[in-house]
């Protein structure tokens, strides 16, 4: 069984000109939170527990999953940052809620639909620390390239044109004990 974080605590800067007073996760799509959607995918595979790296109007969430909880076959816990921690930091706090040994983490502001036991599998099979979901693109400009080399991430080129390239897809797998955060 899995457990995954969900990063959810960010003030939504970059969309509060869309979605004000709500967290981004919260974002509503043909009249459900976009959180609903990540939820439903998430239950499609093998995870016991969620876990919520929240924030910014928390209260909005933690209500709307109090109140739709039994919509999903795990179980789901709050990380409340009490201040902005920034990615790390909220990654670090939802790890201290994690029991197993390793935890799937989703940005909770995008959709990348990927198989997400076959990803914790290639985790496991090149036993690595930290792994991070990438999607091929052509021709673009608004993502930074993510620089491999035989499966391995060895570089990060910010915002400008590329030709092709990998971007960060937002969903990683992180081992608890091994992590770069204690």
């Amino acid at each position: 069984m899995m457990e995954c974080i969900i990063l959810a605590g960010g003030l939504g800067t970059r969309l509060s000109s869309v979605v004000r007073d709500i967290p981004k996760c919260m974002a509503p799509i043909a009249n459900k939170p976009f959180l609903h959607y990540l939820l439903k995918w998430i239950g499609k595979y093998n995870v016991s527990r969620v876990v919520l790296s929240v924030g910014y109007l928390y209260e909005i969430i933690e209500k709307w999953v109090f109140e739709n909880k039994k919509m999903f076959p795990f179980g789901i816990d709050f990380a409340l940052e009490n201040e902005p921690l920034g990615t790390g930091g909220a990654i670090r706090l939802a790890l201290g809620k994690i029991n197993s040994d390793k935890a799937v983490i989703i940005n909770g502001d995008t959709f990348f639909d990927i198989d997400i036991e076959c990803f914790v599998n290639q985790h496991i099979q090149y036993n690595s620390n930290l792994s991070m979901a990438l999607k091929p693109m052509e021709k673009f400009d608004r993502y930074g390239n993510v620089l491999i080399n035989q499966k391995k991430i060895t570089g990060f080129k910010e915002k400008e044109y590329c030709e092709k390239g990998f971007i960060n897809g937002g969903i990683y797998v992180i081992n608890k004990e091994n992590s770069f955060f204690e």
